[in-house]
């Protein structure tokens, strides 16, 4: 995604310390509309900066960093991250994640006591307000489990069977189930060969059933060809 040059043009952005989400969205496709100034370059030939942050509010800041999604009405953040990826925004000297920001300041509430915010919408870069709910991190972990495997895989319908039991039913990730059988391999057939190679009763075990697998396979071709 590409990151916007942001502009001083306060005349398009008023500042005011309380407005509706309706209107925050409305001054974002305002935003994004709006012309950007043009980079100039000094005597040194080197870029001159041509935006200062420093005055705007936090919400000011909030609409001029968001650009809206084409579909699923999710807005993304072009602005600063942090190391581990979340959007951040910096609010009263401190730094603070840019969705618990919004949801905050469009309910005119913080985050109750115990519980975070969880995504409904499913987008992990979207900031929308109206995408967050607050919900305990059990509830939050236990959606997580419900929606994907230890691995991350999506449990949809085509990647998962079912092992039905008397006790219970237990869902199963196929797509874990085709790894572990990948690491697996390697060392199953190392064990195989250690086998073979010192045990002579399952060496020869093991050629008698090759004969047969071989015998088999032959009959099998020259029936078809009789055929």
């Amino acid at each position: 995604m590409e990151q916007r040059t942001l502009t001083n043009n306060r005349e398009h952005f008023p500042q005011p310390e309380k407005i509706s989400f309706e209107e925050i969205s409305r001054q974002i496709d305002l935003f994004n509309l709006v012309e950007r100034e043009p980079k100039k370059v000094n005597k040194l030939g080197r870029l001159c900066p041509t935006t200062r942050k420093v005055g705007f509010t936090p919400i000011s800041k909030f609409i001029m960093g968001v650009e809206k999604a084409a579909e699923g009405g999710c807005w993304l953040w072009t602005g600063g991250r942090s190391k581990r990826g979340y959007s951040t925004i910096t609010v009263e000297k401190k730094q603070t994640t840019v969705h618990k920001f919004i949801w905050e300041f469009v309910n005119d509430t913080p985050v109750p006591d115990g519980k975070e915010l969880r995504r409904t919408c499913g987008n992990p870069f979207c900031i929308n307000p109206t995408h967050f709910e607050p919900a305990t991190r059990f509830e939050i972990m236990s959606a997580r489990r419900q929606e994907f495997c230890v691995r991350g895989h999506a449990l949809t319908d085509e990647n998962v069977y079912v092992h039905e039991s008397e006790r219970r039913s237990q869902r199963y990730c196929n797509l874990c189930k085709a790894v572990l059988a990948s690491e697996a391999a390697p060392k199953r057939k190392q064990r195989w060969k250690e086998r073979y190679a010192s045990d002579p009763e399952f060496r020869e075990k093991e050629k008698a059933a090759s004969r047969r697998r071989y015998a088999a396979k032959r009959d099998a071709l020259a029936a078809a060809v009789s055929n």
